[in-house]
């Protein structure tokens, strides 16, 4: 029997991010999941920020996201209606799994 493993890569990263780097960041973020190929699960706590950053890059290329909230997603802390609009759009994506 053959079974196929996800590979996760964990990932975690700074709220405040460069808006001039994030461009690069989430193509170079691309290229490494779309290298990786089928299987491919970004872990990540889905802070704002390169959390974020690097979980949609992950359903962009087609890759699972698990999303590890240990406080849950009521206990999440947000600040602002923007970072409440994203972190509701990835909750109500059918391709991130929330822990």
């Amino acid at each position: 029997m053959n079974v196929k493993q996800p590979i996760n890569i964990a990932f975690s990263g700074h709220r405040a991010l460069n808006k001039s780097e994030t461009d690069r960041i989430t193509g170079t973020l691309k290229t490494v999941i779309t290298n990786i190929g089928t299987g491919a699960v970004v872990m990540t706590q889905l802070a704002d920020g390169a959390d974020q950053l690097a979980a949609r890059a992950a359903l962009d290329v087609g890759a699972g996201v698990l999303a590890v909230v240990p406080m849950g997603i009521d206990g999440f802390c947000l600040k602002d209606l923007e970072q409440i609009e994203n972190f509701r759009e990835f909750v109500a994506d059918e391709r991130v799994v929330i822990y």
